[in-house]
């Protein structure tokens, strides 16, 4: 829509503001001018509001301080149009009450109101009108009422007020969003309509619920669209009306607001409300309010609820609390802000403001144990509530240890010779009878050891069993449980004040894939073993193929104070593996080469170097090859 076209209006002549109660316009010789009320501010004061109201109701001018983009501006005009309409049979066509049958102009009544009357054509005969404008003293509020009667029943109309604002003047006409405030169809629903850039407008809204102010009509709902699209309908094919509004998206597309949340626009953004009469009532009242907002009021809450008013949580744990903020007739608050307030365990403090629902949520974390006091308190009214957390934790007074270990007997009972294996993953997780329990993971000593302290509960213990050992079993401890497997121990019922151990976890020696020929031989050595480990004098199975084969070895131990210790470089890595030679796999034992093989004397191959020993292998193998060629 072009500046041009918008800026055609109605001629009034405009009666500037002298400031005061007492309306300026105190006498009129022609009564189809328009007539000034305000509402008794200076000019020169934030908050100033005035109206030049014609016949009908009709408002196109108005007189308007505050400041506006940091500016301030003194009796401003920032109307555009403010219409009160009429749809007979409530399908269209409606017509202003400026342009029916006009009994009397706008004339300045002595209760300081500028009132106005006429007469149209309804479905069952004429209907009187008459309209009241007026201020209450120091009000940014005009309320419009208007009443309808007839000799016969009223029928079906439609009364519809219709407004359109010039907030800033024509410059910055485009720039207006519309926000809706309170709970469509409550007492507390206003549509604001401001200037994009700074939050400075007007509010419209009216009488909801029967009483002195609405009889026998009821509120249909509102709409809202750019100008001129919503008005031209109202005075043509009719458009329809509901509590949450009928907004065109289109036009008025939604965003969100960082201050009121959900908007729509910018653009010419005009709204209308909507009521319709009883058809068989033969009067009817009406009453609709038109606001300035020189600055977004900060509404009053009466009453504040704060839930749940009593919890328990773990420490550590986020508590979340909901206020819900209610005026004087119950309805929600929306844009109250709440000052929230913990005084106890975890003092802190933080400020919230209510949704479109009168309602704001606020969390926090305790980190200690004890009771906190949580006061919430709206800064504009009497609301205020408490509510008491209670954090809990739980003591940790047990424990749980074991170790992971080479089983060289395999009884799963860890003996003084038997290595640990450092650096497995552990696991410990399970239940606790006050808070939840979050697993904890550690990694085994250099011993193979391991030790964690836990609160009274039910747990499970779980290793990452090393990938180079062939698994042994897992054994419970003095606290009961079940093994499964080699790597688990569930239902760990450990209480308060016990302290659970020999939780064991055995390997029984390398997988075959692990032990290299070099390792083999250097095992006949009275040296000390590959990684630290000093062999004891025994005798040791070292499997070089699997079940099928085992070949016997005998080493020599010299005196030891405690078990020995596997560490990193106990064997060699994978890479180093590549790089030798793999272990000898005879496709087939039989009862000649096993002999030969336990004649040799152990002498002949200790002490041998890589090369020797790649020497020794080469000729056990060319013998084993003429032996077969012979059978």
């Amino acid at each position: 829509m072009s500046r041009a076209i918008r800026s055609i209006r109605p001629f009034a002549t405009f009666q500037r503001p002298v400031g005061g109660y007492k309306p300026a316009f105190e006498a009129l010789e022609h009564r189809w001018v328009p007539v000034f009320i305000d509402n008794g501010l200076p000019v020169d004061t934030s908050g100033h509001f005035g109206l030049n109201v014609l016949t009908g109701g009709q408002v196109l001018e108005s007189s308007n301080s505050a400041e506006l983009n940091g500016v301030f501006s003194a009796g401003e005009d920032w109307m555009f149009q403010y219409e009160q309409i009429v749809d007979v049979g409530s399908d269209g066509g409606g017509v202003q009450l400026q342009n029916t049958n006009v009994t009397e102009a706008a004339f300045l009544d002595t209760d300081g109101s500028v009132v106005s009357r006429g007469t149209f054509d309804g479905e069952n005969g004429v209907v009187g009108w008459e309209v009241r404008t007026s201020f209450e003293p120091g009000s940014e509020v005009a309320t419009t009422s208007v009443t309808l009667d007839s000799d016969n029943p009223l029928g079906s109309i439609q009364f519809i007020s219709e407004l359109d604002t010039l907030i800033g003047g024509f410059d910055d006409d485009p720039q207006k969003i519309l926000v809706p405030i309170g709970s469509p169809g409550a007492s507390n629903f206003e549509a604001y309509v401001l200037n994009a850039t700074d939050p400075v407008g007007f509010s419209q809204y009216g009488v909801y619920s029967d009483g002195v102010e609405l009889v026998n009509a009821s509120y249909v709902g509102w709409a809202a669209d750019e100008y001129p699209d919503l008005i031209l309908d109202i005075l043509g094919p009719g458009t329809f009306y509901t509590p949450q509004g009928n907004i065109n998206t289109t036009n008025l597309p939604p965003f969100d607001d960082p201050e009121f949340g959900t908007a729509y626009g910018p653009e010419i953004v005009t709204t209308a409300f909507a009521w319709s009469v009883n058809p068989s009532a033969t009067t009817a009242t009406i009453t609709t309010f038109l606001e300035f907002l020189p600055t977004i009021p900060e509404p009053e809450v009466d009453v504040l609820i704060l839930e749940p008013d009593f919890t328990q949580a773990c420490t550590g744990e986020t508590v979340t609390f909901t206020a819900t903020a209610l005026d004087s007739a119950g309805e929600a608050v929306v844009g109250a802000t709440l000052n929230i307030v913990v005084d106890g365990a975890n003092p802190q403090s933080t400020t919230v403001t209510t949704n479109i629902f009168g309602q704001a949520t606020f969390g926090y974390v305790g980190e200690e144990p004890g009771f906190d006091v949580i006061t919430a308190t709206a800064t504009e009214g009497a609301g205020t509530d408490t509510a008491i957390v209670e954090w809990l934790e739980e003591p940790i007074v047990s424990s749980l240890s074991g170790a992971v270990f080479l089983d060289f007997n395999g009884d799963g009972v860890r003996q003084p010779d038997e290595p640990g294996i450092a650096n497995t993953n552990v696991t410990i997780s399970g239940t606790t009878f006050i808070c939840p329990f979050e697993s904890v993971s550690l990694l085994t000593d250099a011993d193979g050891s391991f030790a964690v302290a836990l609160p009274e509960g039910i747990f499970t213990i779980n290793i990452q069993s090393p990938p180079a050992y062939i698994a042994g079993q897992a054994v419970a401890g003095s606290a009961g449980g079940v093994a499964i497997g080699s790597s688990t121990i569930v239902d760990i019922s450990l209480p308060a004040f016990v302290d659970g151990t020999g939780y064991n976890f055995t390997v029984l020696g390398l997988q075959p894939e692990f032990v290299s020929k070099r390792f083999f031989f250097a095992s006949t050595n009275t040296d000390v073993l590959p990684g630290n480990i000093v062999r004891p004098e025994q005798t040791a199975n070292v499997d070089l193929t699997g079940p099928a084969v085992i070949v016997p070895v005998t080493t020599e131990a010299p005196q030891v104070d405690s078990a020995p210790i596997v560490t990193d470089d106990f064997f060699p890595s994978l890479e180093e593996q590549e790089e030798e030679d793999p272990v000898i796999t005879p496709p087939a034992i039989d009862n000649e080469w096993t002999a030969h093989r336990q004649q040799l004397d152990a002498d002949r191959y200790r002490n041998l170097g890589s090369d020797e020993i790649d020497e020794v292998l080469a000729e056990l193998e060319e013998e084993e090859a003429v032996t077969k060629g012979t059978t």
